[in-house]
C-alpha cells in the first residue's frame, strides 16, 4: 500500500480513479487581491476618477456623463473554490454599493454567482465579506466583478478572494 504523499495533477487524479486507487488530499489556501487600479469602465466616453487606492464614480464636469458601470478580469487556477470574498469600501451614501461576481460561458451570456455589497454610511474605510463555495473552472467560463456605482460618495478600496486547492493527494490502494 503506497502512502507516502506525491503531487500529482487533477488529470491524473481523475486517472487513478478510474484505475480503482482511492485519492485522499488536503487543502491549501490562498490569497488574491485586486486592486481598484485594475477596474475598467464599461463606457468609453464617461467620467471617473481612479488611484492606486481607490476607484469612485466622481463628479463629471459638465458636458460628460459620470461613470456608474466597472468591471475587471479575474483569472484564478482551474478547480480552485473561492471561500470567501472581502470587498474593502468607503460608502458615504444612502445606498449600497454592489459588487458581482459573474461569469461568462462564452456564449455572451453572463451569470451573477455571487453578490456583495456596502450598507452605505461608512465614511470611514470598512469591509464587508462573503462565504462562498465557487469552483472555477475555466473550460466552461471566465469570471469578472461587475461594479454598478449608485452615487459619487462610494468608493471601491480592494477586493480579496481567499480560495482553497489540493496541495498534495496520496495514493491507497482500496
Amino acid at each position: 500500500m503506497l502512502t507516502k504523499p506525491i503531487h500529482l495533477s487533477l488529470a491524473v487524479v481523475g486517472l487513478l480513479s478510474i484505475l480503482g486507487l482511492n485519492i485522499a488530499g488536503t487543502q491549501g489556501t490562498n490569497t488574491y487581491s485586486i486592486s481598484p487600479a485594475e477596474f475598467n469602465p464599461i463606457m468609453s466616453d464617461c467620467y471617473y476618477e481612479i488611484s492606486g487606492a481607490s476607484l469612485f464614480e466622481g463628479e463629471a464636469p459638465v458636458g460628460l456623463d459620470p461613470c456608474d458601470l466597472f468591471q475587471v478580469g479575474i483569472h484564478l487556477p482551474d478547480g480552485v473554490m473561492i471561500t470567501k470574498i472581502t470587498l474593502y469600501f468607503r460608502d458615504d451614501s444612502y445606498n449600497s454599493l454592489p459588487v458581482y461576481l459573474k461569469r461568462n460561458n462564452f456564449n455572451l451570456s453572463s451569470t451573477t454567482i455571487a453578490t456583495i455589497s456596502t450598507t452605505g454610511t461608512q465614511l470611514d474605510p470598512s469591509s464587508t465579506s462573503i462565504n462562498t463555495s465557487i469552483i472555477i473552472d475555466n473550460s466552461a467560463y471566465s469570471y469578472y466583478f461587475y461594479v454598478d456605482f449608485w452615487s459619487h460618495h462610494s468608493e471601491v478600496l480592494g477586493i480579496t478572494l481567499e480560495t482553497s486547492y489540493p496541495t498534495f493527494l496520496s495514493v491507497i490502494k482500496r
